[in-house]
């Protein structure tokens, strides 16, 4: 574990800036893309640069100390290879550079920031668009949170094969004026979807009719006052949380990471997938260390403290006390506080039992009982993991190089 600062990253996201510069040939006409890609690839001269740089900012809920790398792409209409940075740019305490070469000019080239951990792990859906065009010589752009909304509409263009250089951005920027302080919370897609229906600018509603309902994310906590994060743009940090059932509101709909902090150290990061409107339960955070969780597909637990039978823990008589439904067969039993060393029997009511003889004997923490072993997690993977993919051209065929990045998480460990 390592020291998180408890800044926040992403909702104004304004710290995130892109420098995007290029050399390829003066003409922003778009029926020349892929001929100006093809000279950009070949002129030594005509290369571009970029950088990124990561400021701190107080505003956001994921930890700056968490991003050590940062990647930048640039595609748009006629862009037929990745253009991106060569592997990642380090961003050492959320400060770092990216350089990004041979771009094609051309009009409204959709620039994408992500963001990723030490391990080189995408953090969630942690992105940012925008969108400009590249002359020859050099350009610069910020990429931030006013300019990622408008960013995401023109890469859901460019996935139905509009063609961008013909797009009006003045235009569309307009219909999309009062929703870009909170990009995560509008629909892109739906947005793009109705542009396409009209053919411009003017078929898009109201930007209020594309805007999505907040999630939450529900969990279980096991420590006192603690601090819980989750990694969108949008929801409050929750401080001096306290032990037991809580809940994080206003979550935009997106894969986060989320986290516990105690006493500034992160002791516990996942991930959460949240849809619009919809509520999350991720489950316990940290690990029980004050009593014992059983959980079985058993319906009965009888228990007694180790080494003192007559210390009935689940009352006088077989088969003890009825676990609590949760689902997907499995059944709960919590141990009061400070009940850490316990022998167990389980039983559908008294018969099936777990063991004909004897019990099984378990320390602080939370069990999970199934086909004769104990686990320490759920043994049971019901949940899909999450995959965030990008392929380097949405618009169509791919020629020459082709990179093809996924990320994926899971509640369980994913097999190699």
């Amino acid at each position: 574990m390592f020291k998180k600062f408890a800044l926040k990253l992403l909702g104004s996201l304004a710290f995130l800036s892109v420098l995007i510069f290029a050399s390829c040939s003066d003409s922003l006409n778009d029926k020349n893309d892929v001929l100006l890609g093809m000279l950009a690839a070949s002129n030594s001269k005509a290369v571009q640069y970029g950088s990124l740089t990561i400021n701190s900012s107080d505003s956001r809920a994921l930890n700056i100390s968490d991003i050590a790398y940062a990647n930048a792409y640039v595609t748009g209409t006629g862009i037929t290879s990745v253009i991106s940075s060569v592997g990642y740019s380090e961003a050492t305490s959320g400060k770092g550079s990216i350089t990004v070469n041979n771009i094609p000019a051309g009009k409204n080239r959709v620039v994408t920031v992500y963001a990723y951990d030490s391990s080189k792990k995408a953090l969630g859906t942690v992105m940012l668009r925008a969108v400009t065009d590249i002359e020859a010589g050099n350009n610069t752009i910020s990429v931030n949170q006013s300019t990622t909304l408008l960013g995401n509409v023109f890469a859901e263009l460019l996935a139905k094969g509009v063609n961008l250089a013909g797009v009006d951005k003045s235009a569309v920027q307009t219909k999309l004026a009062g929703a870009s302080e909170n990009w995560a919370l509008y629909d892109a897609a739906a947005i793009a979807s109705d542009y396409v229906t009209s053919g411009s600018a003017s078929g898009i509603k109201a930007v209020s009719n594309y805007k999505l309902s907040t999630g939450s994310v529900s969990f279980t906590n096991y420590y006192e006052n603690c601090t819980i994060q989750v990694g969108d743009p949008v929801s409050d940090i929750k401080t001096n949380v306290a032990s037991g059932e809580g809940r994080v509101t206003g979550v935009a709909p997106g894969t986060w990471p989320v986290y516990v902090i105690v006493s500034g150290e992160t002791v516990k990061k996942t991930y959460v997938t949240v849809t619009s409107g919809a509520d999350t339960n991720i489950g316990n955070l940290g690990t029980v260390t004050d009593r014992i969780i059983v959980h079985a597909k058993y319906t009965h637990v009888w228990a007694w403290t180790t080494g003192n039978t007559s210390d009935n823990l689940t009352g006088g008589n077989w088969p003890g006390r009825a676990m609590t439904d949760e689902g997907n067969g499995w059944y709960v039993y919590a141990f009061e506080t400070g009940k850490t060393a316990i022998d167990v029997l389980l039983s559908n009511n008294g018969s099936n039992k777990s063991r004909e003889e004897g019990g099984d004997s378990l320390t602080a923490g939370e069990w999970w009982y199934k086909d004769g072993t104990w686990y320490e997690a759920n043994p049971d993977d019901s949940e899909a993991p999450v995959l965030v993919s990008f392929t380097s051209d949405k618009s169509g065929t791919v020629s020459r190089n082709v990179v093809l990045t996924v990320e994926a998480t899971d509640n369980l460990c994913l097999s190699k």
